[in-house]
């Protein structure tokens, strides 16, 4: 006799509750296996992010190497000619001659990827540092002692009157004192002349913050110079410069019109037609022959101080191109007068610049 097993309701039970664990497990399973590969396609593109943020900073930091090599080669070509003079306009007589400033260079790396930039010569504008000049030692604080340079100030006050953009003249506010600039460097909190503006000018603001104390460094500082307005700040931009205090001569060469106006002290008529005939002759090269001549200077009584027409700090504006990313390099560069060797000063990743000089794309 064959017997009949049945299956109890417990039973049935059991076996209910095996398949729900049986599903759960593949339900978990699935889950850990598509939050693994969630993980490791984010790890994946953080990575090719990261690398190609790198590339981007090689490719950007291999600009700033050419840039070096070309100053060094024009310091050397100078030198075989015995001119050593640095412009930023066509030479006619020799049009690849001065290749550092006459055009800004484009380098190909692939379809999607490449180099491009332009040096610009720091000496042709006013250097801001030049405010103050160390007279040596230090005070009991520990402190560099310093005086105002008033020859300096002066300019810097010259500078201020002649600024100008394309619709005409930046009125300077009555309120914005060339003795704000020396109070912002200096580390007192003496006023300068009644007219400076030191700690308690600032702490007042909102937010509150204290004068610098120290150089300058970057144009942004001046944002924060008391009666200060973006359109001085705007106009101001192109034509300063933050060097080492003791950098006060400016190159004739690549001087713009307001710093010539502000160096030379002459109206701005005067300056204009130096910038003409320098255009027109391809740059100065001889200081008392071919630039205190000129009929513009005539009677001024200008003399070749603190005057030059070779420079030794530049300002490599560089941009690499990566895909989809862009990487921005502003450095300022220290080229040795006697063998061309050239020194990183200051490296400043991201800000943003146009390419001001008409580009020359180079082949691979």
């Amino acid at each position: 006799m064959i017997g009949i097993r049945t299956v109890t309701g417990a039973s049935q039970r059991q076996r209910g509750v095996a398949l729900i664990l049986v599903l759960l497990v593949v339900a978990l399973g699935t889950a850990i296996v598509t939050a693994m590969r969630t993980t490791a396609e984010i790890s994946f593109a953080r990575t090719a992010n990261v690398l190609m943020q790198q590339q981007s900073v090689e490719f950007a930091l291999a600009g700033e190497t050419y840039a070096r090599l070309l100053l060094k080669k024009d310091l050397e070509e100078d030198k075989k000619t015995g001119e050593l003079v640095d412009f930023d306009v066509d030479n006619k007589a020799d049009p690849l001659n001065e290749v550092w400033g006459v055009r800004a260079v484009q380098i190909p790396i692939s379809l999607t990827s490449g180099i491009e930039g332009q040096i610009d010569d720091l000496q042709g504008r006013f250097n801001m540092n030049s405010l103050l000049k160390v007279t040596g030692g230090r005070d009991a604080s520990g402190a560099l002692r310093t005086t105002v340079n008033t020859l300096a100030l002066e300019k810097l006050n010259r500078l201020l009157d002649s600024l100008y953009d394309d619709e005409g003249s930046i009125q300077r506010p009555p309120e914005l004192h060339r003795e704000h600039f020396v109070d912002w460097l200096d580390d007192n909190q003496d006023s300068l002349n009644f007219k400076g503006a030191e700690d308690y000018e600032y702490l007042g603001k909102v937010p509150p913050y204290r004068t610098g104390g120290t150089w300058f460094r970057d144009m942004t500082e001046l944002w924060l110079i008391e009666a200060m307005t973006p359109e001085v700040y705007r106009a101001l931009e192109p034509h300063v410069a933050f060097l080492p205090w003791w950098v006060t001569q400016v190159n004739v060469n690549t001087a713009t019109v307001p710093v010539l106006m502000a160096t030379l002290s002459i109206p701005r008529q005067n300056a204009e037609e130096i910038v003409a005939e320098r255009l027109k002759l391809g740059g100065f090269k001889d200081l008392t022959k071919d630039f205190l001549s000129l009929p513009a200077l005539a009677g001024k009584g200008s003399t070749s101080q603190d005057l030059t027409l070779a420079s030794s700090y530049f300002q490599a504006s560089i941009r690499s191109i990566n895909e989809d990313s862009i990487m921005r390099l502003l450095s300022t560069l220290y080229r040795d007068p006697n063998d061309g060797s050239t020194l990183v000063l200051q490296r400043d990743y991201g800000k943003k610049f146009e390419l001001t000089k008409q580009i020359a794309i180079l082949d691979q």
